[in-house]
């Protein structure tokens, strides 16, 4: 049986947004904690973006979703991510592994910037 992952790993900016602080206040996120992923981190200009890195760490929070499937395609489309056309999304979504601050491990969604983003 697939493990049902209701869990978003959030960096940067997204948590100022008003999309982010309406999620919560309509009880659809709630906290759960600050952790850290393999990747690194990248200024591209209105927003920062993740790439995935094996020696250097992003840091964050995690959240759970009352529905994921309700709110995993919020936040698609809020970070421009296309599933059925990768060439045009800003962002792409993963599931990662994200240590947490008290040492335990969870897995959780993640967008990382698109290939087609140059540095």
């Amino acid at each position: 049986m697939r493990e049902k992952i209701n869990k978003i790993f959030v960096y940067g900016t997204l948590e100022k947004t008003e999309f982010f602080i309406d999620l919560i206040s309509a009880g659809e996120i709630r906290y759960v904690g600050s952790g850290k992923i393999r990747a690194k981190l990248y200024d591209l200009g209105e927003y920062p973006g993740a790439v995935e890195h094996k020696e250097s760490y992003v840091y964050g929070r995690v959240y759970e979703a009352q529905n994921i499937d309700k709110v995993l395609p919020l936040f698609d489309k809020y970070e421009e991510f296309y599933p059925d056309n990768l060439e045009s999304s800003l962002f792409v979504r993963k599931v990662v592994r994200v240590t947490m601050e008290n040492g335990e491990s969870l897995k959780a969604f993640v967008t990382f910037t698109a290939k087609n983003v140059s540095f």
